[in-house]
């Protein structure tokens, strides 16, 4: 056994000098990445990496076991026991960890490193402060020898760049505008910046250290702040921040570093569109992005909320590419649906049903109770075709109530028995024109005993306007609805016109707004319709629903409707029982 472990650990430290430390994460939870050898136990990389075997498993969220490490990769956490940060190492068992700067200044790394400027320099003596270039932050203590000691520092660099920088004092203006253009100047703060520099002079190996003209890197060590906006939509918020958790999910919009809203679409097929905007703000103001998606009719609720949770994982994956966090995204790009062939098919699927969608339902209730009986049931058929030029849906229903009632009386116990039934077909059929026009018609028959239509035949010609293209439909949706209208009554009673049967011409206009957006939600429509025969005979109808948010959890809801109606032409003539009535209500 001392053998074979002799063995291994020669095995392992030859694998370890080709290798370079590179820190990860934030103060106080650094750590490394550990490429898992085959064979290799939580226990032979906790000697390896001087930590307890427990404490690797528990820093990746692993069950600590004695058996090989099935993960590919682990999290090596950095602590005072194998993290050496107060000075440089020569003992041949250390070796350097190293980070590759993004955009930080020598101020920033010392303080993200919690290192003193003077100690980066010395670690770092032939090495600029500039983004893309590796610098030492400390020193991993090993187990075997890996690397060789650390050279002598050499007076270049950021060594020779602190001793310019330092000075005594801050010079006056005066003396600032005197001073030659090839001197450093201290502007007061702990960190001064170079300036002054030549126009002609090109630095090839004096460093830059903080000066407003270095390259700013989007992004940063900080976790990514996303705000995520259902307010058109469910999403299950508890499920999202569990599958997310290398972000922070924040209730104030305008502090996110991400704000992802989602809204949902019903589409021609029965199911609906999910759209996922991502809007960059902040630091991250130029990366937008947007994604669509389907989802089924017949799809459950849990595979809605896996597909929510999945594409805020895709629409977050250019951002957190930006943070230190990368390392945490796991990306898998396999097909696994193939064809009869075996073979993947790059051929687009032809629909069998043409694009036609059929439904078939129904439902039913029964009451009992000792002086009330009721039941009640329904039946529907449809059938709909959708595409980007042609809509059409065609639908027959059924209902059946009936209502027993027992009350009493002078004369005794008296029961009332209420029958209503209702029956129709619906058929429309909407024309594209572009993405701005289109037109079409709806038409339907009826017969209903509770409205007193004994049969009623309408047909209706229309054209529409949206003002935003159709496209948009998910963020803004605004549209000027205008069409004429036939309708043919006959009535089982007489009318309060003291009509049995009519014809009747008329005309509607609707506008109907949606917008969805950062700042919330509105939901309106303004609705208007009158017959030409008698211009007294009209409808108005008015709703509006408005959400605002104003910052973190707070914000304005509104909601109200209302109607003005003068066109109930059906109503009968003569009185009503004031059971008949009661239940009417």
């Amino acid at each position: 056994m001392r053998k074979f472990l002799f063995i291994a650990i020669l095995f392992f430290s030859i694998q370890l000098k080709a290798q370079q430390f590179f820190i990860k994460g934030n103060y106080p939870n650094f750590y490394i990445s550990h490429q898992v050898l085959k064979g290799e136990t939580f226990k032979s990389i906790g000697i390896l990496y001087n930590l307890l075997p427990g404490t690797i498993a528990n820093f990746n969220a692993l069950t600590f076991t004695n058996d090989p490490v099935l993960s590919r990769v682990l999290k090596v956490p950095l602590s005072k026991s194998n993290f050496v940060q107060s000075k440089a190492s020569n003992d041949k068992k250390s070796a350097p960890v190293y980070y590759t700067i993004l955009s930080e200044s020598l101020r920033e790394l010392s303080a993200k490193f919690k290192l003193e400027p003077t100690l980066i320099a010395k670690w770092n003596p032939a090495t600029n402060v500039a983004t893309g270039n590796k610098i030492i932050v400390g020193f991993i203590k090993l187990a075997y020898p890996v690397t060789p000691p650390l050279a002598e520092p050499q007076p270049t660099g950021i060594d020779s760049a602190l001793k310019q920088v330092y000075v005594p004092k801050s010079p006056s203006v005066r003396s600032m505008r005197t001073r030659p253009a090839t001197d450093t100047i201290d502007i007061g703060g702990p960190l001064p910046v170079i300036a002054n520099q030549p126009k002609e002079t090109k630095q090839t190996t004096t460093p830059v250290i903080a000066t407003e003209e270095a390259p700013k890197k989007v992004g940063g060590a900080g976790r990514l702040k996303v705000y995520v906006d259902c307010s058109n939509t469910w999403c299950d918020d508890n499920f999202i921040k569990t599958e997310i958790n290398i972000v922070d999910f924040l209730l104030d919009r305008i502090a996110a570093d991400v704000h992802v809203l989602i809204t949902s679409q019903q589409n021609g097929s029965g199911g609906s569109q999910l759209q996922l905007i991502f809007y960059g703000q902040n630091k991250f103001k130029n990366l937008p992005d947007t994604l669509s998606y389907n989802i089924d009719p017949n799809a459950t609720e849990s595979e809605r909320r896996d597909a929510i949770a999945k594409y805020i994982k895709l629409g977050l994956t250019p951002f957190i590419l930006k943070t230190n966090y990368a390392d945490d995204i796991s990306i898998q790009m396999k097909q696994t649906s193939k064809n009869k062939t075996g073979e993947n098919s790059n051929k687009s699927t032809t629909d069998k049903w043409n694009y036609w969608v059929f439904r078939l339902g129904a439902s039913g209730n029964l009451s009992l109770d000792k002086i009330y009986k009721s039941n009640s049931y329904r039946s529907n058929i449809s059938a709909d075709r959708t595409t980007d030029k042609l809509k059409v849906n065609l639908g027959i229903y059924g209902n059946s109530n009936v209502s027993m009632y027992e009350y009493e009386t002078p004369a005794g116990t008296e029961k009332l028995e209420v029958k209503n039934s209702s029956y129709g077909v619906n058929h429309g059929i909407v024309v594209s024109i572009n993405q701005h026009w289109c037109y079409g018609y709806e038409a339907n028959y009826t017969n209903s005993t509770f409205p007193n239509n004994k049969s009623r035949i309408y047909v209706s010609p229309a054209i529409e306007y949206a003002i935003f293209p159709y496209k948009m439909v998910n963020n803004k949706f605004l549209t000027l609805r205008y069409g004429v209208d036939f309708t043919r009554n006959k009535y089982y009673d007489t009318t309060v016109f003291n009509k049995t049967k009519e014809s009747l011409f008329g005309h509607n206009l609707s506008l109907n707004l949606s917008l969805n957006q950062k700042w919330g939600n509105i939901n309106s429509s303004v609705s208007y319709r009158n017959y030409f025969s008698d211009w007294t005979l009209n409808n108005l109808g008015i709703y509006l629903n408005v959400e605002v948010r104003i910052t973190g959890g707070l914000s304005f809801y509104g909601y109200t409707f209302g109607g003005l109606t003068r066109d109930q032409i059906y109503l009968a003539k003569g009185g009503a029982t004031e059971q008949e009535i009661w239940h009417t209500q």
